[in-house]
């Protein structure tokens, strides 16, 4: 019996190794995706779902994948786009915007004394990506700050830890300011609320080009510092202000 328990632990370490998450996560999704992730002829659901997350988390190469699911590479990458187009549908409705009084019910301690406003925390993320083929692609995917191809979303994230919003992939040329007031972010702030972004760039995420009837402001800070600048505040009708906050 300590036997087979200790089998039992180690398939699972292997598992989380290689697919990033436990075998209990897994049949969750695999239940999420349902009938419509079906067996074929080659690959079982099951497969499928291994092979799409495997690929996640190692990020393997299709050919990789084929040669350990007994595939063609390029049954291996059409298999990844199946389930991705299947996982985004599935789990679309779960990115919600939550209101002002559920993110203040669920805002932590730390929170509550210091920015009792915040709304979010904000950043961008860049994906590498194959150099293009054409040449206009490659201008504008061509990351200055990364050095490589990439595309790049904005992330927010509440106090309590959810993610929030993301938005929709942008060639990594796009300037972080560019992207925060292109991608509908702030469509979905209310006046008074407070937005807390990393104060690593100097150009980073400025509200200030963009015309917005509300009253919204961004507090800057360095994640290596205890200090907070807050060093805009975003006025339809008034001046910008600056104060520093004790963190």
């Amino acid at each position: 019996m300590l036997q087979n328990k200790s089998r039992s632990n180690v398939l699972s370490t292997l598992f989380q190794a290689w697919c990033g998450i436990s075998e209990k996560m897994f049949k969750v999704l695999l239940d999420l995706l349902g009938e419509k992730l079906t067996d074929s002829r080659k690959l079982s659901s099951e497969s499928k779902l291994m092979l799409f997350l495997i690929k996640l988390k190692q990020n393997q190469t299709f050919s990789a994948l084929g040669s350990l699911f007994s595939v063609h590479r390029t049954t291996a990458l059409s298999t990844f786009v199946e389930v991705l187009d299947l996982a985004f549908e599935a789990v679309k409705h779960l990115l919600i915007w939550p209101s002002k009084n559920l993110i203040k019910a669920r805002m932590p301690a730390s929170f509550k004394s210091t920015f009792p406003e915040c709304r979010c925390i904000i950043d961008a993320t860049e994906v590498e990506i194959q150099k293009p083929s054409n040449v206009n692609e490659q201008v504008l995917t061509f990351s200055n700050y990364k050095g490589k191809f990439t595309m790049k979303f904005l992330v927010a994230v509440a106090p309590h830890g959810d993610i929030i919003f993301v938005s929709r992939g942008y060639g990594g040329r796009i300037t972080d300011a560019q992207l925060s007031t292109s991608c509908g972010f702030l469509n979905y702030l209310e006046s008074g609320d407070v937005v807390l972004a990393d104060k690593g760039n100097r150009n980073f995420f400025l509200f200030t080009d963009y015309q917005i009837n509300k009253i919204i402001k961004l507090c800057r800070f360095s994640l290596h510092s205890r200090g907070c600048q807050q060093e805009r505040s975003i006025y339809s009708d008034a001046t910008i202000q600056e104060r520093r906050p004790s963190v």
